[in-house]
């Protein structure tokens, strides 16, 4: 069980290919585009966490899809919408075909200039264990949306 520690998005796209069961990958404060968690399955969940909750990495898409044993703790996730460029259904984050997915601590948001054009915060689809604790969301069109979905629960 390794922790990562990462400062940009480049570093963030090699410790997600390299990290392994049990890791926990660090974000320090600053702005990432994306965190893709794609086909990682783990007996003992992977972490990805800001190193500060109270400095939180802001990300502007996250996502994993056929994955099994994530976390995401102390993150912000969102970002600006753009008219012409993003759809009104456009996702903060993502969770597809994935099982015993966390989200703790998270902040989604969207930011823009037009209050009808917002996204959504987390949509989870064809999945199964999802969490979200002490987690909110804001300046969002929709705040969570499932589809096909079992065992979603949602906490403060």
């Amino acid at each position: 069980m390794a922790t990562i520690r990462v400062t940009n998005q480049t570093q963030l796209d090699a410790a997600v290919k390299a990290a392994k069961a049990g890791d926990t990958v660090v974000l320090a404060a600053g702005n990432y585009k994306q965190l893709w968690v794609d086909d990682k399955k783990s007996a003992s969940a992977i972490t990805f966490k800001s190193e500060s909750a109270t400095n939180p990495a802001v990300i502007g898409y996250v996502r994993t899809i056929r994955s099994d044993g994530v976390v995401f703790q102390d993150l912000k996730v969102g970002r600006q919408m753009v008219v012409g460029v993003d759809q009104d259904y456009t996702n903060m984050a993502l969770v597809q075909e994935s099982k015993n997915v966390s989200f703790k601590g998270v902040s989604f948001f969207s930011t823009g200039a037009d209050d009808k054009f917002l996204g959504r915060g987390l949509f989870v689809r064809d999945s199964a264990s999802v969490s979200v604790s002490n987690s909110d969301f804001s300046h969002l069109a929709v705040g969570m949306c499932t589809m096909t979905t079992k065992g979603v629960t949602v906490q403060s």
